[in-house]
């Protein structure tokens, strides 16, 4: 899917529910590779190539919505996911993200980021997380600006993190790191 504005979108309140994605190449598009605004839910990206989009490579903000096994390079930035909800947390698993201009992941309030291996991002972090909703497990962090942000109460536990110019985990307003 190349060559448009933003490769897919559903718009706000679309209904777009329980879609697959897989094993597709997003890439090429002005904006993004996949936005999936709030009220499409259940939506999964998995096995994808996402690549050389102007901005976020897959901006996922859908109750239920998945990004499990892409690989995730040289967008505006990688994979941003933001949930504020009740019904489902945002999930980002297995997610190989590199070589993006700006964060690596970027999550904000029910979000889950476990798995993923990101690196050499351009962006101030590898992974910024928000809120105290979000979680980051067993990530591998490593030559990125600064590695791990958890501010506004996120959590991180058990991630490898090295080899970034600046900090390893920034800490700021409640964020925690076990």
């Amino acid at each position: 899917i190349t060559g448009a504005y933003h490769g897919i979108n559903a718009a706000a309140n679309a209904g777009s529910d329980r879609i697959t994605v897989e094993s597709s190449e997003l890439f090429g598009n002005s904006q993004t590779g996949a936005t999936i605004a709030g009220g499409n839910n259940d939506i999964l990206f998995n096995a994808n190539e996402v690549y050389q989009n102007g901005s976020w490579g897959l901006n996922l903000n859908g109750s239920g919505n998945r990004a499990t096994g892409n690989h995730v390079w040289g967008n505006g930035g990688g994979i941003a996911a933001s949930y504020n909800g009740q019904d489902a947390r945002i999930e980002i698993l297995d997610n190989r993200v590199h070589d993006n201009n700006a964060t690596g992941i970027d999550g904000s309030y029910w979000v889950l980021v476990s798995g993923n291996t990101v690196y050499g991002n351009g962006g101030s972090y590898g992974i910024s997380m928000y809120s105290d909703r979000s979680l980051t497990i067993g990530n591998e962090i490593f030559r990125s600006p600064n590695g791990l942000n958890l501010s506004v109460g996120a959590v991180g536990r058990d991630n490898h993190i090295y080899d970034n110019a600046g900090l390893g985990i920034a800490l700021g307003g409640g964020g925690r790191a076990v």
